[in-house]
Parts: structure tokens; C-alpha cells; sequence
């Protein structure tokens, strides 16, 4: 059995990713993805204050 993140913003899935050999992984793994997009963001200069709070990370097996 294998895992996969899906992660959700404003009511938008923004990725997802799977072939995790347990949940911890894939949550380690969607919170990386999510600073990532902060950052990219921020370097885009489209970055108005979100955190890591405001998205949702939906881990699920496959």
C-alpha cells in the first residue's frame, strides 16, 4: 500500500503525488511542496500574505 498528497488551495488543487511508503512521508512531503509555492510566489510577486495555514493537504492511499 501506498500513499498520495493532494494539496488544495481557495478550493483548488494545486498538486498532488503519490508512492509515499507512509503517511508521515507524504505530509512531509505536501509541506515542502507548500513553501515552494510560497516562495515561488513571493518571487513572482504574487504573494499577498498566505501561509501555510491557508491551503489543505488531503493525504489518501492509493
Amino acid at each position: 500500500m501506498t500513499y498520495k498528497y493532494e494539496i488544495w488551495y481557495d478550493g483548488n488543487m494545486l498538486t498532488e503525488y503519490g508512492g509515499f511508503e507512509n503517511e508521515e512521508d507524504a505530509m512531509e512531503e505536501a509541506n515542502w511542496d507548500i513553501e515552494r509555492f510560497i516562495e515561488f510566489w513571493k518571487g513572482d510577486e504574487c504573494y499577498y500574505g498566505v501561509t501555510n495555514e491557508d491551503f489543505e493537504i488531503e493525504i489518501e492511499e492509493e
